[in-house]
C-alpha cells in the first residue's frame, strides 16, 4: 500500500512539473537574444553543412561554452525547421527528465521520502522552471548534473570503467557551463577517499585521458587550430582569478565591497529558486535546506556513516559556493546546479522534520502546500516569466515577439532592420529573438530596409511624434518611416 502511494505521489509531482514547464507554451514560452543565437547558429549550421566546434561566448566573452546545445537544436532543426515550439518541448522534456533521473538517483543511494521530497522541491522551483521554458544551455545542466552524481557513485563503489564514465560525465557537464568547472575536484576527492595511489594503473590514466578527448572533442579540435587559446587560455585564466583573488590584482582581490555584490547576487538568484522573489518563502526554504545541509554536516564532523550521495553533495555545494566567491560575479547561468543540490537539501530537511512526531509531520505538510501553491499562484500570475512589469521576467513572450516581427514584416514588404536605444542594445544577440521570428516568415533582417525602433513599454523617446507608433501589449515600435 505505501509502495503504491509513493507512486502515485512521484507521478503527480512529475505530472505537475510536467505542466508548469509546457503551459501554454506555444504562447507564453520565453525567448532572449542569446537564447536565439545559438538557434539561429544552429538553423545556418545545417544549412551551410557544418558543425561548430564552440558555442555561447560565456560571461566572459573569450571563452565559449561546449556546443552541445547547438547540436542538439541542430538536431531538431533537421526535422522542425523554424517551429520553435517543438525545442521548446524539447528542452521542456530535458527539464522534467532532471527530475525523474534525481529521484532515481536519490531513491537508488538514500530513500524513497528524500527522494520525493526533492523532485517535488525541484517540481515547483520557479528559477528552475523559468530555464525549462526556454530553449537555452543552462537548462540542460541540471540534467548533466545529475548523470554527473550517478558516475560518482560508480566510481565511489569502484566499478568497472567507472574513471572513464566519472571523467566523460564532467566533461558532459562542463561543455554547458564553464562555471561547473569546480565541480571536477569531486574525482579527486573520492580517489583519495576510496582508492590508493599505489595502485594507479597504466589502464586508469588511458581511461581518463580517453574520456577527455572524447567529452572535449570539439575544443581540443577547435584548441589545436587555434594555438590552445580556448581551453589552454581558460586553464591559465583559472589560475590566475584564483591567485588574483588572494592579492595579485586589485582589480580582483578580495574586498569587503566585493564580497558584498556578491552576496547580493547570491541572494537574488537563491530567491528565485525558491520563490517568485518573495522573501519569506525563499527564507523558509532556505531554513529548511540549512537543517538539511546542516544534519549531514553534523554527521560528518562526527564521523557517522553518511549516504555517500549526500557526502559529494555537501562538498560540491561548499566547493561552488567558494568558487563563486572567488569569481565574486556569478550570473544566472551558474545556478543550475543549486537546482539540484538546493533540492536534496531541501528533502533531507523536511524528512527530518517530519520524523519529529505529530507536529513534526503536520509543520512539514504545511511547508510542502505552501511552497508549491505560493509558487504556482505567483508563477501564473506572472504568466510564467513574460510578463515585463513584474522584476522576474525574461522579456516578452514569443507571441508578443511574432506579432512584432509579422507587423513590421509586413509594414516593411520584408525589408527591415531594428534599433533600440537601450543600453543592451549594444550586444550583437539583443535581437536574435525577432530574427528568429523573422525567419520563421522566410525573411531576414536588412540594414538598409525600414528602421523599427523597439524600446519598452511607455518609454520616452525623443521626438517620438515624428514617427509612426504602433502598440504592443509590453514594448512600443516606433517606425522610422516619416508620415
Amino acid at each position: 500500500m505505501l509502495k503504491n502511494k509513493q507512486t502515485i505521489a512521484i507521478l503527480v509531482i512529475i505530472f505537475a512539473a510536467t505542466l508548469l514547464r509546457v503551459w501554454q507554451l506555444n504562447r507564453l514560452q520565453i525567448l532572449f537574444g542569446d537564447a536565439a543565437r545559438d538557434l539561429l547558429v544552429a538553423a545556418q549550421s545545417v544549412q551551410a553543412h557544418q558543425i561548430p566546434l564552440l558555442g555561447i561566448p560565456s560571461s566572459v566573452p573569450r571563452f565559449h561554452q561546449g556546443p552541445l546545445t547547438i547540436w542538439l537544436e541542430m538536431a531538431v532543426y533537421l526535422f522542425a525547421g523554424y517551429h520553435l515550439l517543438v525545442y521548446g518541448l524539447v528542452f521542456a522534456f530535458i527539464s522534467v527528465l532532471a527530475i525523474i533521473l534525481l529521484y532515481e538517483l536519490l531513491t537508488l543511494y538514500t530513500d524513497k521520502t528524500i527522494a520525493a521530497l526533492s523532485a517535488f522541491f525541484l517540481a515547483f522551483s520557479p528559477l528552475a522552471i523559468a530555464h525549462g521554458r526556454v530553449p537555452y544551455h543552462p537548462t540542460l545542466i541540471p540534467l548533466a548534473l545529475v548523470i554527473y552524481l550517478f558516475a560518482l557513485m560508480n566510481f565511489w563503489q569502484k566499478r568497472k570503467f567507472s574513471f572513464f564514465w566519472v571523467v566523460l560525465a564532467f566533461c558532459f557537464l562542463f561543455q554547458f557551463e564553464l562555471a561547473n568547472t569546480p565541480l571536477f575536484l569531486l574525482i579527486p576527492y573520492i580517489a583519495w577517499r576510496r582508492y590508493s595511489w599505489r595502485k594507479i594503473r597504466l589502464r586508469t590514466v588511458g581511461e581518463g585521458v580517453l574520456a577527455v578527448v572524447i567529452g572535449l572533442l570539439p575544443q581540443l579540435i577547435y584548441d589545436f587550430t587555434h594555438r590552445f587559446t580556448h581551453l589552454g587560455g581558460f586553464a591559465v585564466w583559472v589560475v590566475y582569478r584564483i591567485v588574483a583573488f588572494f592579492g595579485y590584482k586589485q582589480q580582483h582581490v578580495f574586498s569587503l565591497q566585493r564580497l558584498g555584490g556578491t552576496v547580493s547576487d547570491f541572494t537574488g538568484y537563491l530567491v528565485r529558486v525558491a520563490s517568485v522573489d518573495n522573501y519569506w518563502l525563499a527564507g523558509l526554504c532556505g531554513v529548511v535546506c540549512l537543517v538539511g545541509f546542516g544534519a549531514v554536516l553534523l554527521q560528518v564532523i562526527q564521523k557517522k556513516k553518511v549516504a555517500p550521495v549526500l557526502e559529494l553533495s555537501l562538498l560540491a555545494t561548499a566547493i561552488l559556493f567558494v568558487a563563486y566567491f572567488i569569481h565574486s560575479s556569478p550570473s544566472e547561468a551558474y545556478f543550475p546546479p543549486f537546482f539540484i543540490f538546493g533540492a536534496i537539501w531541501f528533502g533531507v530537511g523536511i524528512a527530518k522534520i517530519w520524523k519529529q512526531r505529530l507536529v513534526g509531520k503536520l509543520f512539514a505538510s504545511v511547508i510542502l502546500i505552501i511552497y508549491a501553491s505560493f509558487n504556482t499562484y505567483a508563477i501564473y500570475q506572472n504568466h510564467f516569466f513574460v510578463d515585463t512589469s513584474a522584476a522576474f521576467n525574461y522579456g516578452p513572450s514569443v507571441a508578443e515577439q511574432r506579432q512584432v516581427a509579422t507587423t513590421t514584416a509586413l509594414l516593411s514588404h520584408g525589408k527591415l532592420h531594428y534599433i533600440t536605444t537601450q543600453p543592451e542594445g549594444k550586444f550583437e544577440t539583443y535581437f536574435d529573438n525577432l530574427r528568429w521570428m523573422l525567419a520563421e516568415q522566410n525573411v531576414q533582417e536588412d540594414q538598409s530596409g525600414e528602421t523599427f525602433d523597439v524600446e519598452p513599454k511607455n518609454f520616452a523617446l525623443p521626438n517620438a511624434s515624428a514617427y509612426q507608433h504602433i502598440a504592443f501589449p509590453t514594448v512600443d515600435v516606433y517606425w522610422w518611416h516619416k508620415l
